[in-house]
């Protein structure tokens, strides 16, 4: 599989290695990308990364998922609070590419993570004010 690093390079990605690469076009927004196991190890990997972006200010984050797998509950965890975070900055989380294996892990989520990730997940939470970052473009009445 070809991913492309934060330089923009080429890579060659090992599936049974974890990649974390994350871009921040400016400082309210952030993509976050996982590739590889989201293993034990992986989770507080992923905390570092994710609170770098959240220290630097990243209120809008999304969070594609789609070449993860082995998901943890301790991501789930993680992946709430930050959710939770953004929302109480007017901020959101979006997931993109949740697979097989995070919605097996799911189940054993409890209700209140279950509505915050589903929020998450469909981009009901929180308070959209991208509007303010992109304008909407001129509407001829």
């Amino acid at each position: 599989m070809t991913i492309l690093d934060h330089h923009g390079r080429g890579t060659i990605a090992d599936p049974a290695e974890l990649v974390i690469s994350s871009v921040q076009p400016d400082r309210d927004h952030a993509l976050l990308t996982v590739t590889g196991p989201l293993n034990v190890g992986a989770t507080a990997e992923l905390a570092q990364r994710v609170e770098g972006l959240l220290v630097a200010g990243a209120r809008y984050l999304v969070v594609d998922l789609s070449q993860a797998h082995g998901v943890r509950p301790g991501v789930l965890r993680l992946l709430t609070t930050t959710s939770q975070r953004l929302m109480a900055s007017r901020g959101w989380l979006k997931l993109s590419g949740a697979g097989p294996t995070l919605l097996a892990e799911l189940d054993e989520a409890s209700l209140s993570d279950l509505f915050t990730l589903y929020q998450a997940a469909t981009g009901q939470g929180g308070h959209d004010d991208t509007r303010s970052a992109y304008p909407a473009p001129h509407q001829v009445a």
